[in-house]
């Protein structure tokens, strides 16, 4: 996660576009935008997606996970599936949510609060898609791509 403020900058440079400008295109604030650029705080999920959708790139290759630039976003994403993406994937792979609880070290109660339509801080996004070896972006529902 290290290298998003800088996958980030250069970002902004090869389009040739400023943080105020990139903030009127993705209706993120543009403070925010500045503490991303200057490593003070960590997106959203949901300004990620916002982000990857204007750079037509994944979420994966802007926090430094893949070094694949090029993405194709699944028409007619609406909403972030988590929830729905995890339940088919600890079937898939015969696990309960306690026994993944367990192995990556998060809590019981983030069950409840993902089932209630939270997303799960980007560290633990981070986590179940090594876990499960997928793309950050198949997670979310924001590809068929694994």
């Amino acid at each position: 996660m290290s290298n998003f403020n800088e996958i980030l900058k250069d970002m902004l440079q090869d389009n040739n576009l400023t943080v105020k400008e990139l903030a009127k295109l993705t209706k993120i604030q543009d403070s925010l935008l500045y503490k991303y650029v200057n490593n003070k705080t960590e997106p959203t999920i949901k300004n990620l997606i916002k982000l990857a959708d204007y750079f037509n790139c994944s979420i994966d290759y802007l926090i430094g996970l893949s070094e694949h630039e090029k993405f194709v976003m699944q028409k007619g994403v609406k909403t972030i599936k988590f929830y729905e993406v995890y339940t088919n994937l600890l079937k898939e792979h015969s696990l309960s949510h306690y026994s993944l609880c367990k192995i990556l070290g998060y809590s019981m109660s983030s069950l409840t609060l993902w089932k209630n339509g939270q997303i799960p801080y980007l560290d633990t996004l981070i986590k179940i898609a090594k876990y499960f070896d997928v793309s950050i972006d198949y997670l979310v529902g924001i590809s068929e791509e694994k």
